[in-house]
């Protein structure tokens, strides 16, 4: 199980890091964080999008949405992690028949785990 609040805090954080050092990075050295911000689109030209200089208020906005988008995502994706919402839970008859078509032996011992949670699951909360 995961711990939402660490979770989400620790994401946030590495996200705000991630933020500060492309920024030093563009202030610095500005044809590196070309190349690297251009190398996630495939090589396409968008570092020539943003402005030459960013204002503060823009810095500390920008890093601020980051923050709190990236903390509310990764509380909300441990919060439906620790609930059990897999792939599997979400469409049972489809997933488990693609599975079953491949994987025949891992597909019984899953299945049969989920089963067999889901009914100790049930007779705890009757």
């Amino acid at each position: 199980m995961l711990n939402p609040m660490a979770f989400a805090n620790s994401l946030a954080a590495l996200s705000g890091v991630c933020y500060l050092l492309l920024y030093v990075l563009a202030v610095v050295w500005r044809e590196a964080f070309q190349f690297l911000f251009n190398a996630q689109f495939l090589g396409a030209d968008v570092a020539s999008l943003l402005p030459r200089q960013l204002t503060y208020g823009a810095f500390v906005g920008t890093l601020l949405v980051l923050i709190a988008t990236a903390w509310a995502f990764a509380f909300i994706w441990s919060s439906l992690y620790n609930r059990g919402w897999t792939l599997s839970s979400v469409c049972p008859t489809r997933c488990s028949s693609f599975i079953e078509s491949d994987w025949p032996s891992l597909a019984q011992r899953i299945g049969s785990q989920r089963c067999t949670e889901l009914e100790s699951t049930r007779r705890r909360a009757a």
